[in-house]
């Protein structure tokens, strides 16, 4: 068996990865005669029809993915104004420089142009300005020391036999005449520089120099992602070369030969944290703390990938029982009531003896046990777990307050022993005017929030897990808020938008042809049942509807799929764009 060259490192996801696809149809595009477009990984993307046909089997990058700079930079694939990063720079430095020279030149030129056209035009119109203002002594010195002026302008750009007793109508035709050199001049410089772009723009790409894969528009179709040949991915690795990707269609990775090649693109942001010497004085305080791990290895897990609905949508079959819910934007919460370690005080010889052992990592077997196992509360972010260590201190996070484990608290005392519950916080920054997610305040008012509980994990008896379906989730979501009311305000149920079979839900949707693409054409663009493409109807706000999420009932493999709207991913395209890092991002990645 040979070497595997694509795999999937520790941090990968499904969402923002490379996929090995074979094309399908390429349909046609109205008006246009050389680009067409294909349906990949559920996902429309815009083709050169020369380039891209049927049965091709291609590499595809996910949207708002970054791709490997030696790879952009190898296939010459960064734009123009980052063209030192591509393998060609040398080639196109020379003209590069040369068209800076030329529109340092094109300026100058323009300039003077529009200085003895002003020039020629006032003179020509002198006398009878001179005329209109008689008697106005300051109206007249003005026009006359602009009149002088305009001589000596002349005189300086257009050159000649000019002096300043020279006549009205000598300054008039040699500005004139010198206009019309310079106008060819202009034109001239103009088609130099043209061509020099044309040829700087034939030869770069159009990735800027973070490399991020970015949806773009074209022929009005909307294109998302990017695809490239195996030809152009051996140019970074000629390693590949070796491999038949014929066989490797439908495999996902982001990690060439043990280098990471793709990740998801996220907006550079200075590292925050406090300065000065309070910090520093910090770290050597913590630096004298013992951390003890209170961790029970197998005890807790963060929640899993949620794939998108167009990639997975063959995963679900007509006559599954599905449900769907809705997909609220805010930060992902875990919390459990699982079996940790508590430490115990040991007896001095004893505490002296683990001390001897862990610095010399010698007689492990005989170190004595300084903890006991007991249920005790695990709060963690979408990434991080709150409470790791016993010493833990709350650790600010990324509006400088720590919101899960305010959640982890609140909730914690209603769980049951061996449940982990998985949820989203919604609205406001407690006792804050900063929202969440910016504009996304789901009925909350300044200062409050809410936590919508989406998932339900229990431990049984022998150790194995049990998930919870969603109707289950949502029943004791509702008897929590009925037992408890003193939180009912910081409760929201999960929204069930549909439960039963997707054959049922869109029944004029033939089942022999097409199946899969039509269906998920139509939850894209289910208003009525599903509020796709509107504003957020919970929201006061006019923020558009995140999207959906969609779960098959007693699925072996625990996985949700989520389908986002395309007015809600133009705004996290805009925001991208201006640079934010919601919170998810910034704790995610």
């Amino acid at each position: 068996m040979g070497k595997v060259i694509f795999t999937k490192s520790d941090k990968f996801t499904s969402e923002y990865c490379c996929s090995i696809v074979k094309i399908g149809e390429v349909k046609a595009i109205e008006g246009k005669d050389k680009i067409g477009y294909t349906i990949v990984n559920g996902e429309t993307i815009v083709v050169r029809k020369d380039q891209v046909k049927e049965g091709d089997v291609l590499f595809y990058a996910s949207n708002e993915t970054q791709l490997d700079k030696g790879f952009l930079g190898a296939n010459n694939l960064f734009e123009a104004s980052s063209y030192e990063l591509n393998a060609n720079a040398n080639e196109l430095k020379p003209i590069v420089e040369k068209n800076k020279e030329l529109k340092v030149e094109f300026e100058n030129v323009d300039k003077i142009i529009r200085k003895l056209s002003t020039c020629s035009a006032f003179m020509d119109a002198y006398e009878g300005e001179i005329i209109a203002a008689s008697g106005d002594e300051d109206k007249e010195e003005e026009l006359t020391t602009k009149f002088n002026n305009c001589k000596k302008t002349i005189m300086k750009y257009a050159g000649g036999n000019l002096t300043l007793e020279s006549s009205v109508s000598d300054f008039v035709a040699t500005a004139n005449s010198q206009c019309e050199e310079k106008k060819a001049q202009y034109e001239s410089l103009k088609n130099l520089i043209d061509a020099n772009a044309n040829t700087i723009r034939n030869s770069v790409g159009f990735f800027n120099k973070t490399g991020r894969v970015r949806a773009i528009r074209l022929g009005g179709i909307q294109s998302m992602g990017y695809l490239f040949s195996i030809d152009e991915l051996a140019r970074y690795n000629p390693n590949v070369k070796d491999v038949n990707v014929d066989n490797l269609v439908g495999e996902d990775f982001d990690t060439i030969e043990g280098e990471l090649f793709i990740k998801a693109y996220v907006p550079f942001v200075p590292q925050r944290g406090n300065k000065g010497d309070g910090k520093s004085k910090d770290r050597k305080r913590n630096k004298k703390i013992e951390e003890f791990n209170r961790m029970v290895k197998g005890e807790f897990f963060f929640h899993y990938s949620t794939d998108p609905l167009p990639k997975c949508i063959n995963r679900v079959k007509p006559n599954d029982v599905v449900t769907i819910t809705s997909k609220l934007h805010g930060t992902s919460i875990v919390i459990g009531k699982l079996h940790v370690k508590t430490p115990i005080k040991l007896p001095f010889h004893k505490y002296i003896w683990n001390k001897f052992v862990d610095l010399t990592r010698l007689f492990k077997s005989y170190r004595f046990t300084d903890y006991i196992v007991e249920y005790g509360n695990v709060t963690s972010s979408r990434t991080v777990i709150k409470n790791q260590y016993i010493n833990n201190q709350v650790k600010e996070g990324f509006y400088g307050v720590d919101i899960w484990t305010e959640y982890g608290n609140l909730i914690y005392p209603f769980i049951d022993e061996g449940m982990t519950i998985y949820g989203e916080i919604v609205g406001y920054i407690t006792n804050s005017d900063k929202m969440i997610q910016s504009g996304y305040d789901y009925g909350c008012e300044n200062g409050e929030n809410k936590l919508m509980i989406y998932r339900i994990t229990t431990t049984n008896d022998d150790g194995t897990k049990h998930e919870w379906n969603v109707i289950e989730v949502k029943e004791w979501t509702e008897r929590l808020i009925s037992e408890h009311p003193e939180i009912k305000d910081r409760i929201h149920v999960i929204d069930l938008l549909y439960h039963g079979t997707l054959a049922n839900f869109y029944p004029e949707i033939s089942i022999e042809s097409h199946w899969h693409e039509n269906v998920l054409e139509a939850m894209r663009n289910d208003k009525k049942r599903l509020n796709m493409e509107k504003n957020d109807p919970i929201c006061k706000n006019k923020v558009p509807f995140e999207g959906i999420v969609l779960r098959i009932d007693n699925d072996e493999l625990a996985e949700a799929f989520k389908l986002k709207t395309q007015k809600f991913l133009s705004k996290e395209r805009e925001s991208i764009d201006a640079g934010k890092v919601d919170i998810e991002m910034a704790d995610t990645y």
